[in-house]
């Protein structure tokens, strides 16, 4: 849902946000969202969605409000962190042909391609949408033309869209992009002899992955006809859905998913004309979120509230978008450096007692070692160890609910 807040907004409700434009910081407002690290970083949690404002007002029924971007010739960039945003989650930002003339469900003006009843029915850019394990962009012009799908103002799949696969996004090392860690998304809006090419460009380090494009009969209805050459409302924020296999089924499967409602950050935001160098990072830090104890993750496994509206075959249609509570607090200087711990890797052998202890007692190993699984279930969990699913003892011994009382892990 929106942010709309209740009046005159105080000073933490402005969002106030500075983008670097070819050198130059400007700033603009993002009502209702926590803007932290002196303007550069926005940390995200569900459930708002922020519009881009040329002042602090949540009056979204004038177009002239808006702080509308004309990307065609320009490249965005941004750093983002995602750890521990999984799969049910769905970070995001977008454009769209805002604002609708009537107010809508929520009093917004909003209109997207998905055109539900309620809300208004316009085109859409998905920048990028996703988790640690996917991104996305995706076209959404709205042409009525859609061969097969005649009731379809727009294109509600997206055409063109394009996805990384596990390979090239995903957490861990054996990866092209490691999505635990941080990493640059910088997305090129290339107009060639009147086409546009859409370039979205994930790096971390020396890797990149690399995703383009059109041109395209769709890219060019958005150009010329979609408001992306005249300016469209950037729109960004948070959200969650038990059902979130659109987006993520490759690595999450197709079963619920649970959004683990960690926080995204997406910092140093730039824009700069095609041709110009990108300022690198902009000074000051990227948050590295602080570990909870043992205690809160357990909690935090709660079941997310469930969404406002129904999906729809092509994607869910709430894009919820999040209100975060004050920045973490710095970290401590350490005084002295821990020596790293060995990884335990489990030999056959002890998986082998493991299978027996599990399926005789229930339970393996001892206090916070400790794993206690029904019998019946045993050789299913250790099958998914020889099957290279659970790398050494430690992972495996942290696979099931923390035992809050005890600190025993149980497998479920």
């Amino acid at each position: 849902k929106p942010f709309m807040g209740g009046g005159k907004l105080s000073e933490g409700e402005q969002g106030a946000i500075l983008i670097n434009e070819d050198g130059q910081w400007k700033k603009y407002y993002l009502p209702g969202a926590t803007v932290i690290d002196g303007g550069k970083t926005v940390e995200y949690k569900p459930p708002y969605r922020f519009y881009l404002m040329k002042s602090p007002t949540t009056d979204y029924s004038k177009a002239d409000n808006f702080h509308k971007l004309q990307l065609p010739g320009k490249t965005f960039t941004v750093d983002m962190t995602l750890t521990d945003v999984g799969c049910g989650c769905n970070v995001n930002f977008y454009l769209l042909d805002m604002p609708w003339p009537t107010k809508g469900e929520f009093g917004d003006h909003y209109c997207d391609a998905q055109c539900f009843s309620g809300l208004g029915c316009c085109a859409e850019f998905d920048m990028s949408e996703g988790n640690m394990n996917v991104q996305q962009v995706a076209n959404h012009a709205c042409t009525h033309d859609y061969e097969g799908n005649s009731a379809w103002q727009c294109h509600k799949l997206g055409s063109p869209r394009e996805k990384t696969s596990m390979i090239q996004f995903s957490p861990g090392t054996g990866h092209q992009i490691d999505s635990s860690k941080n990493f640059t998304f910088s997305q090129e809006f290339r107009v060639d002899g009147g086409q546009l090419q859409v370039i979205t460009t994930l790096s971390q380090g020396s890797h990149k992955v690399v995703k383009s494009m059109g041109p395209s009969d769709q890219l060019q209805a958005m150009l010329q006809h979609g408001a992306l050459q005249k300016g469209m409302v950037f729109a960004t924020g948070y959200w969650t859905s038990p059902d979130m296999t659109w987006l993520d089924g490759d690595a999450c499967g197709l079963g619920g998913e649970t959004c683990s409602r960690a926080p995204a950050y997406i910092s140093n935001w730039r824009l700069t004309t095609n041709g110009s160098p990108v300022p690198t990072r902009a000074q000051g830090r990227v948050p590295v979120r602080a570990q909870p104890p043992a205690r809160a993750r357990a909690r935090s496994r709660a079941p997310a509230p469930a969404r406002s509206r129904a999906l729809t075959q092509a994607r869910a249609p709430n894009r919820a978008r999040a209100l975060s509570p004050a920045p973490p607090p710095p970290r401590a200087r350490p005084r002295s450096r821990p020596r790293a711990q060995p990884r335990r890797h489990m030999t056959a052998s002890v998986a082998g007692a493991a299978v027996g202890a599990l399926a005789r007692t229930g339970t393996f190993g001892a206090g916070r070692r400790r794993i206690i699984a029904p019998a019946a279930m045993a050789s299913g969990a250790l099958c998914e160890l020889f099957a290279g699913r659970v790398g050494d003892l430690n992972e495996f011994a942290h696979t099931g609910r923390m035992d809050d009382r005890t600190g025993e892990r149980r497998l479920e």
